[in-house]
């Protein structure tokens, strides 16, 4: 038994410690990021004490029936021996029903309703923001990695044409002065590397926080993207904007709270003016004898004077929602302007990812013909260098647009309120 405990536990270690070296896909950044964030904690929690109160709203429409129980044991005492002790015992069932009213009930149902769509959308929004942080920081980070391996590279061949010049050198074939340009080259390159790994320390640093990731646990791989197919043509920025409209979840939950307060004004006009109630009740008592008791009864008030407080709230509450309206109003124009601005960095992505590709594969055989034709005779290490220079640039230029691309597309998706996986609880 303890033999195959040991083994047990030996097998769920083993399991653990490869589970934990599995490289993170996208899906899964996303899928920890919602399940490991307080603001989306939150929001799911602030819809589920909305839906709470809609139903304590709702049971006002409905009759309460309330079964009552009473024992008394009653001892009393006169002097040393007196005595006098009693047992009663009732039990009976009290029903009330508020059949009629002058509208606070309906008011209040059609507010709490507008309270749980708005809480509904606000969840929404909260998770589309956490899925679109994940997903930026998972393309920074591996555009920041994907920079090291081009610095990296780019040391390695200023290794390269250094052990070369210095060999030419010694040969007498160069001058000294092309050993020192060499050795300025790559120590130069050796500072832009360490430049691209702490940026890329950073980048993780961010995935990390995003994640939840345990301090001292190491991040592990990230599963690598393909390199993007750009769309042939896409949709004229009117209809993005006219989608965002339309579709974004922040939008919605604004206009839900305006719909709201218009029903909160309602309420606070009943509450200025004559209001009514009509209640009926029932109460039947299980003693020696039973009885039982029934009632209709009818209220109205009208507040006379109350120093204009009746319509001081009423005004409060049209101001509310008059602030909610311009509140709306300026999100809109900002959400067009959003949609704007990551319709053209998608749209120039979209130029930039084509023309970097191209430029890749020309910088490439540029670099290659150098660096035959120098050991031929037929080349300087200017060429080389040269070169050299402009397939670093054309790798970084190709690596940022790939990156830039998917993260304009996220960024575009987000702002103009198309569908993101995983933003439904």
């Amino acid at each position: 038994m303890r033999l195959a405990s040991c083994i047990l536990a030996l097998l769920a270690s083993i399991f653990i410690a490869t589970g934990q070296d599995q490289p993170l896909s996208l899906d899964e950044i996303i899928r920890l990021s919602l399940a490991r964030n307080g603001a989306v904690a939150a929001a799911r929690l602030d819809r589920i004490g909305a839906s709470e109160r809609l139903t304590q709203v709702n049971a006002a429409f409905f009759p309460t029936i309330t079964p009552e129980y009473n024992y008394t044991d009653n001892l009393t005492e006169f002097g040393a021996s007196n005595r006098f002790s009693s047992r009663q015992t009732s039990a009976g069932i009290v029903a009330d029903w508020l059949l009629w009213d002058s509208g606070g009930r309906y008011t209040n149902l059609r507010t709490s309703q507008a309270g749980v769509r708005s809480s509904r959308y606000d969840e929404r929004q909260q998770r589309r923001s956490i899925i679109f942080e994940a997903t930026d920081r998972y393309y920074s980070t591996l555009l920041a990695r994907e920079l090291v391996r081009v610095a990296q590279a780019t040391v390695d061949r200023n290794k390269t044409t250094l052990e070369i010049t210095q060999a030419e050198a010694d040969a007498g074939a160069v001058a000294r002065k092309e050993v020192l340009q060499a050795q300025a080259d790559l120590k130069n390159s050796e500072v832009s590397l360490i430049q691209a790994q702490q940026n890329a320390r950073v980048a993780e640093a961010d995935l990390r926080e995003t994640l939840g990731w345990e301090p001292n646990r190491p991040l592990p791989e990230l599963v690598p993207v393909p390199k993007p197919t750009p769309p042939a043509k896409i949709d004229p920025l009117t209809a993005y904007e006219e989608k965002a409209i339309a579709e974004r979840p922040d939008l919605k939950s604004t206009s839900e709270s305006i719909r709201a307060f218009n029903y909160s004004i309602r309420q606070a006009e009943y509450n200025s003016r004559v209001s009514y109630q009509l209640h009926g009740s029932y109460v039947r008592n299980f003693q020696e004898e039973s009885s039982s008791d029934r009632s209709i009864s009818f209220f109205a008030s009208i507040p006379l004077f109350d120093a204009g407080r009746s319509r001081s709230i009423v005004r409060e509450t049209k101001a509310s929602r008059d602030a909610a309206q311009a509140r709306f109003e300026q999100t809109e124009r900002r959400v067009r302007s959003d949609v704007e601005s990551a319709y053209l960095s998608y749209s120039l992505n979209i130029q930039a990812l084509t023309a970097a590709s191209l430029a890749l594969e020309a910088a490439q055989l540029n670099y290659e013909a150098a660096t035959e034709g120098r050991k031929e005779g037929a080349g300087s290490l200017t060429d080389v260098i040269n070169a050299q220079l402009a397939l670093v640039q054309a790798e970084t230029n190709n690596v940022n647009a790939v990156y830039n691309f998917y993260i304009a597309n996220a960024q575009l998706q987000f702002v103009s309120g198309a569908p993101m996986a995983g933003e439904l609880p």
